[in-house]
């Protein structure tokens, strides 16, 4: 083994995962835009506040994070409508769709995290000055209250001074009235699920977005269901 070697093995564990793509694009062109798939769940549930943190903490260029919205059209950071299996006592059926603010506020998940609201995130995020925020709206939420949706998230990425760098993806959705209701948001078309590329997105829009411009990091989350 030459000297160059052993010191990478033995530094190793040392170096940041997100360094470590930074390092291995050095020789290949100029590095993509590394944003943190749902945050840095190795070490914090994903699209948790620390999570998203910590993957900025770490040298992520962004991050990526799911919107959910409660009973009364609350914006939620959030992936799975059914957190049944990640709450604290895992007993009674927890749909976030069918809660109130007031219910999901309240709520522990992941042994003792909290589901974010979108504006609290935005507030925290805005402090550690990301490139780029990336908005995954899932159309899960009965048909009617899109608009009322709409409003909310362009309204919290207003008050958090981010529509520079905030982009809503809304997944197989309508993108007109996104457009028209959030005209100062960026907002994307996206699909997920690519055959062999877990964890990317196919973006489409006007100006041609090209996918290599940026990468997404993501890693299975330690301890699902765990405080720790």
């Amino acid at each position: 083994m030459t000297k160059k070697k052993y010191i990478g093995k033995v530094l190793d564990p040392f170096i940041s995962p997100i360094a470590k793509i930074f390092l291995s694009r050095k020789r290949s062109g100029p590095r993509p835009l590394v944003i943190a798939h749902r945050g840095l769940p190795l070490e914090f549930p994903e699209n948790t506040l620390p999570s998203l943190m910590s993957a900025l903490r770490e040298g992520a260029d962004g991050v990526e994070f799911d919107l959910l919205f409660s009973k009364d059209n609350h914006p939620y950071v959030c992936h799975d409508s059914d957190m049944t299996a990640h709450t604290s006592n895992g007993r009674e059926v927890v749909n976030i769709l069918e809660m109130q603010s007031q219910e999901i506020d309240a709520l522990k998940i992941y042994g003792d995290y909290q589901i974010s609201s979108l504006g609290s995130t935005l507030a925290e995020l805005g402090t550690a000055n990301p490139k780029r925020l990336y908005i995954h709206y899932k159309v899960e939420n009965e048909v009617g209250s899109e608009i009322n949706h709409i409003k909310a998230v362009e309204r919290a990425i207003r008050q958090a001074g981010l529509e520079e760098i905030a982009v809503v993806m809304v997944e197989s959705g309508r993108i007109e009235p996104w457009i028209s209701q959030a005209p100062r948001v960026q907002i994307l078309q996206c699909w997920v699920g690519l055959p062999g590329e877990e964890g990317r997105y196919a973006i489409d829009d006007s100006r041609q977005f090209n996918l290599n411009h940026f990468g997404f990091y993501a890693k299975k989350p330690r301890g699902r269901g765990q405080g720790n």
